[in-house]
């Protein structure tokens, strides 16, 4: 095991100079280094392999860290910069940061956090954790040690030693015949080695509350591990609200914490509450932190999945690289993530003006909500000086509607990239959420023919009908409303409203036409509440009926009529390329 006293001012891998001992402990150590290539202070942490250990559990330990570590790409967790092995050590290079464990900060000082910035915590916390989980993974030993705060009060998670992904949930990890983790912080199926899918919730609720109560140990603590154990599986812990002096005006906050944080807590799975539900009870109590903070200009519980950022220092180098009616789009660098992002900004305008910012604030919400390879990724969202911004992953590519102009994609091709958009918007509807507006200048297929689908301005989780108009008119686009959407029959509205879309699109790529067109926005609405399409296959003599089938049955008047889900949509395709192919 590398020694402090031996060894500082020792380079590792020809890059890595040892500078100091953060901290060690077990079969490790962690170090402060510099990375020489880099000319920049990094973590190194060092394992060595016992000879009484397995060194291939062990090892592949460390891997599982740095793969996961490698994979996510949050502001709120830790990055992974390098991993590597000489002779019996394991080495683990991470960034640099300069904050103190959660743990160490409450058992070293007097509770110096007002209740509104551990709201602020909280809610990343939970954002970051979501995340997490959303990407498969469940950390498994989320504890006050493996939280950072940095001197902005932002967490940082660390240590994904023991993190498996969901898959994996019953090849528990064990040392022995113990569960390995934390008892304090473990939830009840953890002890009991059952799946681990709601776990990280338990634990994560466990640690926050020992955030608010700022005590030395968790609510769950005993002198030995039975005690813990039993405490967890059986014992009740007193309701927050129940526990801090407070003044009466703060009764309404704590009692919404207390609530979340009891729900977070239940012994059993499947009573506990999601982060997102949790994430969204806490939006008040965020939108009134954020409102008393001077000067900062970002709202908290809009951005719900994400850290907020309201320093104008993250990003550099604006390029406008588009235009629209509502706004513009920039390549800009992002400093915290360490890439290109796309910032889109909403402008100043006087008419409508909280309607564009609920429609902005609402695009950024839901396309954060929904991760998945066809949709695009938004990170950050906030205003600064009360101009609305969110960042996306910055994609090269052309819009789909440039591709069908041009008409330069086979069939095949064609159909390949739709089945994919399905699978996006077959994914929003799982999250029970419609996009509304899906046409192809809303899908950008890149270089390797794959699609993104963004711009859910108009999205809606259901059944939220809070439906915006425009001078009386339903918004979307004309050519692919739904009969129930040009009517204006707001409650009407569901999931098989996107199928239309889906089936308009679909019947451009295979027709090279709109199944209705029009001088004015009014008769392409009046044609599509009242006029037949004409089949696909007419249009198209080379088409096969059975294609031109599915894309009428998909674009019926009658939304009984369509399918009623796009799976069924993206099988019945999914079919006829297969048998195409055999033929």
């Amino acid at each position: 095991m590398m020694n402090l006293q031996n060894d500082c001012g020792c380079v590792l891998r020809n890059r890595y100079e040892i500078k100091e001992l953060l901290d060690e402990g077990g079969m490790s150590s962690v170090y402060i280094a510099n990375d020489t290539f880099w000319e920049e202070d990094v973590v190194v942490k060092v394992v060595q392999i016992p000879q009484d250990e397995d060194e291939l559990q062990i090892l592949s330990r460390m891997q599982r860290e740095y793969k996961i570590l490698h994979s996510l790409d949050h502001p709120n967790i830790v990055k992974a910069r390098d991993f590597f092995v000489e002779e019996d050590e394991s080495f683990l290079v991470m960034e640099y940061i300069k904050a103190s464990s959660l743990r160490k900060v409450i058992v070293s000082q007097n509770d110096f956090l007002t209740f509104d910035q551990k709201v602020k915590i909280m809610i990343d916390l939970l954002a970051t954790v979501s995340y997490v989980n959303q990407h498969d993974i469940i950390h498994r030993d989320l504890k006050p040690s493996n939280i950072l705060i940095d001197s902005n009060l932002n967490p940082v998670l660390v240590d994904f030693g023991i993190s498996k992904p969901y898959r994996t949930d019953f090849e528990t990890l064990t040392k022995g015949a113990a569960v390995m983790g934390t008892y304090d912080y473990m939830s009840p199926e953890h002890l009991n080695m059952q799946p681990l899918t709601f776990s990280d919730v338990f634990s994560l609720g466990a640690v926050l509350y020992q955030l608010f109560t700022w005590k030395k140990n968790g609510p769950f603590h005993g002198t030995t591990p039975f005690q813990i154990s039993r405490n967890i599986i059986s014992g009740n812990i007193a309701p927050l609200v129940d526990v801090l002096d407070h003044p009466q005006e703060d009764n309404c906050k704590i009692q919404k914490v207390s609530d979340v944080l009891q729900q977070m807590m239940e012994k059993k799975p499947e009573d506990r509450i999601q982060l997102d539900d949790a994430l969204e009870i806490l939006q008040s109590i965020a939108n009134s932190t954020v409102r008393h903070t001077e000067g900062d200009a970002l709202d908290i519980a809009s951005t719900n999945h994400q850290h907020i950022f309201s320093d104008t220092e993250r990003y550099k180098n604006f390029e406008l690289i588009g235009k629209g009616s509502m706004g513009k789009v920039y390549k800009v660098w992002d400093e915290h993530l360490q890439k290109e992002v796309a910032m889109k900004t909403l402008m100043h305008q006087a008419e409508d003006m909280e309607k564009d910012q609920i429609r902005f604030t609402r695009e950024a919400k839901i396309t954060k909500e929904l991760q998945h390879p066809y949709i695009v990724e938004v990170y950050d969202f906030g205003s600064i000086e009360n101009n609305y911004f969110f960042t996306m992953e910055f994609l090269e590519g052309r819009l789909l509607f440039k591709i069908l102009e041009e008409g330069e994609y086979s069939y095949r091709e064609l159909i390949e990239v739709f089945v994919k958009i399905c699978q996006a918007v077959e994914h929003a509807h799982s999250k029970k959420c419609i996009h509304r507006d899906l046409k192809p200048e809303n899908i950008l297929i890149l270089e390797n023919g794959d699609p993104k689908v963004t711009d859910f301005g108009l999205a809606k989780f259901i059944p939220d009908w809070e439906y915006l108009t425009t001078q009386g008119c339903v918004m979307g686009t004309a050519s692919y409303m739904s009969p129930e959407q040009a009517k204006g029959d707001i409650d009407d509205l569901d999931e098989r409203t996107d199928i239309y879309a889906l089936g308009i699109i679909l019947y451009v790529m295979l027709t090279g036409t709109f199944p209705f067109s029009g001088q004015s926005t009014f008769q392409i609405i009046s044609q599509t509440i009242l006029k037949d399409p004409t089949p696909a296959y007419e249009k198209n003599p080379r088409l096969p009926k059975s294609l031109s089938d599915i894309c009428m049955k998909a674009i019926a008047k009658d939304k009984e009529n369509r399918y009623q889900d796009v799976a069924q949509l993206r099988r019945e395709l999914t079919k006829i390329m297969v048998e195409n192919s055999k033929s």
